[in-house]
C-alpha cells in the first residue's frame, strides 16, 4: 500500500534485528490503521430494487474468473494494495468487482482510451472497439481470507460469485469504481417482461441468488499460519492448492434459503421485449452466444433442454476423462443430479467418500448453472478451451454455455478417437 511502501522505503535498515523489525512493522500497522479508517467510504450495497451494486472497487487484470472458482490474490501494485487495503478495513462481506483487461496495471495508466474505465453504452458505441480493449462484463468477488506479508504485499484468498456488466463508470484512477448490474443467466428470469418488469424481475433473481452464497460458497480459511507480517517463504503453494481452483459447497442443507422460486424460465433466449437490459445487451454483442467450432456443420445441440444437455455433457466429460487419463473432480462431481442412472462409471472415477452430491433441496437450474462453469475447467486443459473464459462469462444462458461446452467436448473426444483408428 501507499504508507507500507513509503515506510518500508525510509525506515528498513539494510541490517535489522528481528525485534527492530517487529516495532518497525507493528508502526507500519498502526499508521496503516489509522490511514484507512480515515478514508472510510460507501462499501458496495445490493440495491434489492434494481439489482444493482453500487461503488464497486474493481481489479482490473489480464485473466478472468468465473463464477464458482477460487484465487489467491498475491497483491504487490502500490495501487491495488492500497484498494484492498481500504476494502479490508471495512466490515464485512468485502466484495469487489473483477474485469478483463489486457496488460493489466500496466495498460491501466497508459491513458489510451481502450483501456479506460467505460459503461457498457459507450463500450458498445465505440465503433472501433477491438478484442484488446477492457471488458465491460466482470466477476462480483468476496475475500474469504487474507494474510499481510511483510514486504507489504497481501495475500488474499477470493470467491468468484456472481456476473455484471457495468451500469457507471464512477472512477478510473488510481484504481477505478463502478455501480454495476448483477446479471443472472436468462434461466433466472421471467420470459415476457417489459422494461420495468425486466428490470424488478432481475433484481428479484439477484436478490434470491445471494440468499444461495452462503451454501453455494463455504468459507474455508487460507491454510497459512494465522497473523500479518509472514514472509513469503511461509506461503507454500502446495498448501494453497487445497483452496483452489474451485469454492466448495456447504455441507449443511440449513445454509439452503428457506424457500425458493416454484417456477423459473427454462430458456428464455428469445423471451421479453427490445427495450429490456438483457435484449439491449445481447444487441449491442455485450452478451453473445459462442460461435460454433469450425468443423461443425449443424450442432446437434440446438433446441436441446438444459437436462438434455446436462446428459450428454456428463458423458462427454467421462469419455474425455478416460481419454486423457485425468479425473473428473469431487467440486466438479458433486454437480451430478439425484438418481442420474445414465452414468454408470462416474462413481468410479473417484473414491466415492471423497465427494458428496450438493443438496437434493438445490434447484437443478442453480445446479446446472454452476456446472456450465465448473466444467470449463476441464475444457482449458486444451486448445479448444484457452483464451474462451471471457467468451464463457459473455454468454447470456447456461443453455448457451452447456451447448458450447458439449460441442467442445464432442470435438476434442472425435479427434482423440480418430488418432487411434
Amino acid at each position: 500500500s501507499i504508507v507500507s511502501s513509503a515506510l518500508a522505503s525510509t525506515l528498513e535498515p539494510s541490517n535489522e534485528s528481528d525485534d527492530d523489525r517487529k516495532r518497525r512493522m507493528e508502526l507500519v500497522r498502526n499508521l496503516q490503521n489509522s490511514y484507512y479508517k480515515s478514508e472510510n467510504g460507501d462499501a458496495p450495497t445490493l440495491d434489492d430494487t434494481t439489482g444493482v451494486m453500487e461503488n464497486v472497487f474493481l481489479w482490473r487484470v489480464p485473466w478472468t474468473e468465473l463464477p464458482g472458482r477460487s484465487n489467491v490474490l498475491n497483491v504487490h501494485d502500490p495501487t491495488y494494495t492500497n484498494m484492498f487495503e481500504t476494502i479490508l478495513n471495512r466490515p464485512k462481506p468485502w466484495y469487489f468487482g473483477h474485469l478483463f483487461m489486457p496488460g493489466g496495471s500496466k495498460s491501466l495508466r497508459s491513458g489510451e482510451y481502450e483501456f479506460e474505465l467505460k459503461n457498457w453504452r459507450d463500450d458498445a458505441a465505440n465503433v472501433n472497439r477491438s478484442k484488446t480493449r477492457t471488458s465491460v462484463v466482470g466477476t462480483l468477488m468476496k475475500i474469504a481470507d487474507f494474510r499481510r506479508l511483510e514486504d507489504g504485499r497481501l495475500c488474499i484468498l477470493v470467491h468468484a460469485m456472481e456476473r455484471f456488466v457495468v451500469k457507471d463508470a464512477l472512477q478510473n484512477l488510481p484504481y477505478s469504481i463502478a455501480n454495476v448490474h448483477i446479471l443472472p443467466d436468462y434461466e433466472a428470469l421471467s420470459v415476457d417482461a417489459d422494461e420495468d418488469q425486466s428490470e424488478a424481475d432481475r433484481a428479484s433473481a439477484t436478490v434470491e441468488s445471494f440468499q444461495y452464497h452462503d451454501y453455494e460458497y463455504h468459507e474455508k480459511p487460507l491454510p497459512l499460519p494465522e497473523g500479518d507480517d509472514m514472509s513469503q517463504d511461509e506461503v507454500y503453494g502446495s498448501w494453497l492448492t487445497d483452496v483452489l481452483p474451485f469454492v466448495p459447497y456447504s455441507l449443511d442443507d440449513t445454509m439452503l434459503p428457506a424457500e425458493k422460486k416454484t417456477t423459473t424460465a427454462t430458456k428464455a433466449v428469445t423471451g421479453g421485449v427490445d427495450v429490456s437490459l438483457e435484449t439491449r445487451l445481447v444487441a449491442n454483442w455485450i452478451l453473445k452466444d459462442p460461435l460454433s467450432h469450425p468443423s461443425v456443420m449443424v450442432p446437434r445441440s440446438i433446441g436441446m433442454s438444459n437436462d438434455d444437455l446436462e446428459k450428454f455433457l456428463w458423458n462427454a466429460m467421462e469419455d474425455f476423462c478416460g481419454a486423457k487419463g485425468v479425473q473428473i473432480s469431487p467440486e466438479i462431481l458433486c454437480l451430478l443430479p439425484q438418481g442420474r442412472s445414465w452414468l454408470p462409471g462416474v462413481p468410479d472415477a473417484v473414491e466415492p467418500s471423497s465427494w458428496e452430491r450438493v443438496s437434493s433441496n438445490y434447484p437443478d437450474d442453480r445446479r446446472q448453472a454452476r456446472l456450465s462453469y465448473a466444467a470449463a475447467a476441464l475444457v482449458e486443459m486444451t486448445g479448444l478451451g484457452m483464451d474462451m473464459r471471457q467468451v464463457w462469462l459473455e454468454t447470456p444462458s447456461t443453455n448457451a454455455r452447456l451447448a458450447d461446452l458439449l460441442e467442445r467436448f464432442e470435438v476434442i473426444n472425435a479427434h482423440v478417437v480418430g488418432e487411434f483408428q
